[in-house]
């Protein structure tokens, strides 16, 4: 068996973006990478024809999420307000788009869209508000209290709502990642005490996943896969919890802070029939030599991690056709944004503060 860990790639394109203007959304499709901006843009950059194409119209909010379709389209998250569907084709005509509107987005204040959190995961869309820690009815009155907290799923298909009226964040807590079935998040508790939570839509209960003492400084990139949470500890430790056999696994460490993480598995998940009341959370089971987790550091090294080993640990900044701006800056994280990555068969896709890197595995 060929053990060597690949160090070289082909570094593909920069798709360049107005400093400040930051990405916020990215997609690997089999022929291109598409992307969405804080400010409402959505482009794709052509993997074999190497065109870079726009939809014409800017939309109302922040781009939070693109998924591909089974059949090929497209779903877009814009903030809290709608949702965009589309074929790349036609992507260019602007009639040709399909906008569904949230129709629980017009009663909301701009302060309460600005704090509103919104996931993509599938044929859902999750929507919640987090809760001021601050002078806490400071950006709220009578009229919003029915939003607070509360949980708001969105069917795509069917266009329809569910509220879970139950479902309350914690006061100091950062929502991560939601996978149509969970939401997953990290509660900051007294005495340094930090916690990974999981609501489950199915039971409709929140659980305790793992915690952690003042010891572990930092929790990050906290990331639903199946049967496993993935989290970065202390900024540069990759780690996987086992939510069947609550057991902690080290899977592998950068030498500089991760600044962006793609989870996914290998083959099918299997799905377990279980007692409900002897299990804690719903999900589809996979083995941890499925997982496959793509990371990118602060040093712009790109790390992949499959069939429990590192198989790539690629300097890009050194690798060929990379351009100037990039050398000559070296550091491209230095925004402090939130960074996004993805990939598909040999492309790999992130964002830095110059744009959108592509590299071609």
């Amino acid at each position: 068996m060929n053990s060597t860990v690949k160090e070289t790639a082909n570094f593909e394109k920069l798709v360049k973006i107005r400093i400040g203007e930051p990405l916020t959304a990215v997609e690997i499709s089999q022929q291109h990478a598409i992307f969405g901006s804080i400010s409402g843009y959505v482009g794709a950059y052509g993997l074999d024809t190497k065109e870079l194409i726009y939809i014409q119209e800017v939309f109302e909010e922040i781009i939070r999420g693109i998924q591909q379709k089974e059949n090929g389209s497209f779903n877009v998250l814009v903030g809290d307000h709608s949702l965009i569907q589309f074929y790349l084709d036609e992507m260019k005509q602007k009639e040709r788009l399909i906008k569904v509107a949230f129709n629980n987005h017009t009663p909301k204040k701009p302060e309460i869209c600005a704090s509103t959190i919104t996931f993509l995961s599938g044929n859902f869309v999750a929507m919640t508000q987090a809760n001021p820690t601050q002078n806490k009815d400071a950006i709220y009155d009578s009229n919003d209290q029915q939003l607070k907290g509360i949980l708001q799923v969105f069917q795509i298909d069917k266009q329809q709502w569910k509220h879970y009226s139950q479902f309350n964040l914690p006061q100091v807590c950062v929502p991560f990642d939601f996978d149509s079935d969970k939401m997953v998040w990290l509660e900051y508790k007294d005495q340094g005490v930090k916690e990974i939570q999981i609501y489950d839509l199915s039971t409709q209960k929140t659980s305790l996943v793992t915690s952690f003492t003042k010891k572990i400084e930092f929790i990050s990139h906290v990331k639903l896969l199946q049967n496993f949470v993935i989290y970065v500890e202390n900024h540069m430790h990759v780690k996987v919890f086992d939510l069947k056999t609550n057991k902690t696994t080290d899977l592998y460490s950068h030498n500089s802070t991760v600044q962006t993480i793609y989870c996914t598995f290998n083959g099918n998940a299997a799905t377990k029939h279980q007692d409900e009341e002897n299990i804690k959370f719903k999900f589809s089971e996979i083995s941890l030599n499925q997982i496959v987790i793509h990371s990118v550091d602060f040093n712009c090294n790109y790390f992949q991690y499959s069939n429990q080993k590192l198989t790539h640990k690629i300097q890009v900044l050194k690798q060929q056709n990379v351009p100037d701006q990039l050398k000559q800056h070296k550091y491209i994280f230095d925004m402090g944004y939130p960074y996004y990555i993805k990939s598909k068969e040999n492309i790999v896709a992130f964002t830095c503060d110059f744009g959108l890197c592509v590299l071609r595995l």
